[in-house]
């Protein structure tokens, strides 16, 4: 019987984080926070997201620094200390994610786009953000066929 357990948990598929639901993303987001927004609640305090690439090359602790949530290319995800403690990076209201990128390109893979449109979908949904607030930096080369006003979700 354990024998048995263990070769159906061994063939068991493994569904990582960027992989989860809407819900179980808001609620990463949520449990993320070690300090409640001063000054109104999360929906009052995020008004628009804006996302940028961060080269390969570049120092993750600095990208940590100003951002508030971090995409490798390999659509694996985090959030930084700026989320975790609802820090207002630059321009009061924005949510800043930013995109690892390859030296010398603003190349973003197609899985990387597709978990950042989840995650500016989670986002827009907890905090209130409409789609006229999502800012992509233009100098990010979206995958072929990707279109970045609907994958954002932008268009209510």
């Amino acid at each position: 019987m354990t024998v048995g357990a263990a070769m159906l948990d061994w063939f068991q598929p493994v569904h990582p984080a960027h992989h989860s639901s809407g819900r179980q993303l808001v609620a990463q987001f949520r449990e993320a926070i070690h300090q409640p927004a001063r000054g109104g609640t999360i929906n009052q305090r995020w008004r628009a997201i804006r996302i940028e690439p961060q080269h390969g090359d570049g120092d993750s602790e600095t990208g940590a620094k100003h951002s508030h949530i971090i995409v490798q290319r390999d659509g694996k995800w985090s959030l930084t200390d700026n989320w975790r403690t609802q820090e207002q990076l630059g321009e009061k209201g924005v949510v800043r994610i930013l995109l690892r990128a390859p030296l010398h390109s603003n190349e973003v893979t197609r899985l990387q786009w597709h978990v950042t449109t989840r995650l500016i979908r989670c986002l827009r949904q907890m905090c209130g953000i409409p789609g006229a607030g999502i800012f992509l930096n233009d100098t990010l080369a979206l995958p072929s066929g990707s279109s970045a006003s609907s994958s954002a979700g932008r268009g209510d």
